[in-house]
C-alpha cells in the first residue's frame, strides 16, 4: 500500500490515532510507511491578532468524515475574523475513505524536492476577513504513522515563505510511531506576521 497522510476526529486537543482510524498496513519490502497528521488538526494553536485578540481560532474536527467523501474540508472551528478556511490533500495523494479521518496515499518520494514535485502533501489555508490583520504565533501538530519506522520526514511550507526546498518553516525526522506534539513557533517570521490575505501551509511527506 502507498503511505497515507491524514487526520483523524476530536473536538479538543490533539491525541494519538486510535487503532480505528489507522490508515491500511503496508507490504514489505522497501515501501514507505502509512503516515497520518492525529486527530483534530490544531492549524494554528495560536493566533496574535493586531490587535487585543489572541488564541487559537481555525481547527479541523473530522469526526464522521472522510477525504473520499469530503475534499476540500472547511474548518469546524473558525474565528469571525475568517471568513474561510479549509483542509485539503496534494495533487499527489489518492482520497482515502476512512472513517473519522482526512487523508490519502500516495507517498512515494524519497526528499522533500520529491514530494514538492509529486504534490505529495496536506494543506491548510485561512483566509481572514475584509479589513482584519494577523501575525501568527505558533502551530501545533500531532502525527504518526501506523508501524514503527527507520526514518520518516515532515517539512512544513507556507505560501508567503513559498513551497520549494530550502525555504522550509520547519522539518522533522522521526523513527517511532507515535512522536511527540509539535510545536512550531512561527513568530520570528516576518512574511507571517501583519497578514491582510490568504496564506497556505503545506505539510510534506516522504
Amino acid at each position: 500500500h502507498a503511505p497515507v497522510l491524514g487526520c483523524d476526529r476530536r473536538t479538543t486537543r490533539p491525541t494519538y490515532l486510535p487503532p480505528l482510524c489507522r490508515p491500511a498496513r503496508i507490504g514489505r519490502g522497501n515501501r514507505r510507511p502509512s503516515f497520518a497528521i492525529l486527530r483534530r488538526l490544531a492549524a494554528c494553536s495560536v493566533l496574535a491578532w493586531a490587535g487585543a485578540m489572541h488564541g487559537q481560532m481555525v481547527a479541523w474536527d473530522v469526526n464522521s468524515q472522510n477525504a473520499s467523501a469530503t475534499n476540500p474540508l472547511p474548518a469546524s472551528t473558525l474565528a469571525s475574523q475568517f471568513t474561510s478556511a479549509s483542509l485539503t490533500l496534494g495533487s499527489g495523494v489518492v482520497a482515502s475513505s476512512a472513517g473519522d479521518t482526512f487523508g490519502g496515499s500516495g507517498f512515494t518520494q524519497t526528499s522533500l524536492a520529491g514530494a514538492i514535485t509529486g504534490g505529495d502533501y496536506l494543506s491548510f489555508s485561512l483566509t481572514p476577513a475584509s479589513g482584519s490583520t494577523f501575525n501568527l504565533s505558533s502551530m501545533s501538530l500531532l502525527f504518526g504513522v501506523a508501524t514503527a519506522v527507520t526514518n520518516f520526514n515532515v517539512a512544513l511550507t507556507s505560501s508567503a515563505s513559498g513551497f520549494t526546498a530550502g525555504n522550509e518553516l520547519w522539518s522533522f525526522s522521526f523513527g517511532t510511531a507515535s512522536p511527540a506534539l509539535q510545536t512550531i513557533a512561527l513568530s520570528s517570521f516576518p512574511n507571517l506576521q501583519d497578514l491582510t490575505s490568504v496564506v497556505e501551509f503545506r505539510l510534506y511527506g516522504w
